[in-house]
């Protein structure tokens, strides 16, 4: 006997800590020493691009992302500078292996930034009802 329908997202869990692992880290070079990195996790919110789902969200305190850059962001090979006009660091991949890993899973991933004010990178994953085991 199966129990009451839960919500929950269906993915490859080690892709997905990668992905989130690889924003975390870009939320924590990107920072200032001292500064505060939030994840956040909420159900039944929407993305831009209408899918609704579990969205996931990294913030810092960096020094925000033009909109210039943002157009870019996602695609491969386009490492930002660092703060203080340092040189990038990486190779510019990371953040379009966290794009190619959620549209395959069938969210969204997308940037919301204020120069100045820091980033929020953001994903979506779509739910799915799954009936959990009765236990006895």
């Amino acid at each position: 006997m199966t129990g009451d329908p839960v919500e929950a997202v269906l993915g490859d869990l080690d892709l997905l800590s990668r992905a989130l692992l690889n924003l975390v880290s870009n939320a924590v070079k990107f920072s200032p020493p001292g500064g505060t990195i939030t994840i956040d996790l909420e159900s039944g919110i929407s993305s831009p691009g209408g899918v609704d789902g579990v969205v996931v969200s990294v913030r810092d305190e960096g020094p925000g992302i033009s909109v210039d850059d943002r157009a870019h962001l996602f695609e491969r090979f386009t490492p930002l500078a660092l703060p203080g006009g340092r040189r990038p660091v990486g190779s510019g991949l990371g953040l379009a292996f966290c794009r190619k890993v959620i549209n395959l899973m069938g969210g969204e991933i997308w940037v919301e930034s204020e120069l100045g004010k820091g980033s929020t990178f953001s994903f979506v994953l779509p739910r799915v009802a799954v009936r959990a085991a009765a236990h006895t």
